[in-house]
């Protein structure tokens, strides 16, 4: 469940469907993407780390909704478990999620290998895993 959000603006399924998720192949991520992640995503704080292989676990959390998925990177965007999918970028300072390919909500995340900038469950997950 990584967009809820995104899921309530979208009419129908919209482009929200999960099958891209279980199908893709995780491609290696760009050297620049690899790494630990934390930004915003409308109200959730989210952080994701990137493995070199393409693949991605995220946890996310906004007024005491905490939860953690899955992400494959493939063909330059970022599929995410709950059927949702975003394109990855790269930033001067970072990289940039755009959820859905949707510009109006593109998001620059900041690396945060400490855990520094993640909600207090995301870091406890990150530590515990």
């Amino acid at each position: 469940m990584m967009l809820p959000f995104l899921a309530a603006c979208a009419p129908g399924w919209g482009p929200m469907d999960a099958r891209q998720y279980v199908h893709a192949d995780a491609e290696p991520a760009p050297e620049y993407a690899i790494g630990v992640w934390t930004g915003g995503l409308g109200p959730y704080v989210m952080t994701m780390k990137v493995a070199p292989d393409g693949h991605v676990d995220t946890c996310h959390s906004w007024n005491h909704r905490d939860a953690v998925g899955k992400a494959k990177f493939a063909g330059g965007n970022l599929y995410f478990s709950d059927g949702s999918f975003a394109v990855l970028g790269k930033t001067a300072d970072g990289i940039t999620v755009v959820p859905l390919a949707d510009e109006d909500h593109a998001s620059d995340f900041v690396r945060d290998e400490s855990l520094r900038q993640a909600a207090p469950f995301c870091e406890d997950y990150f530590q515990n895993n």
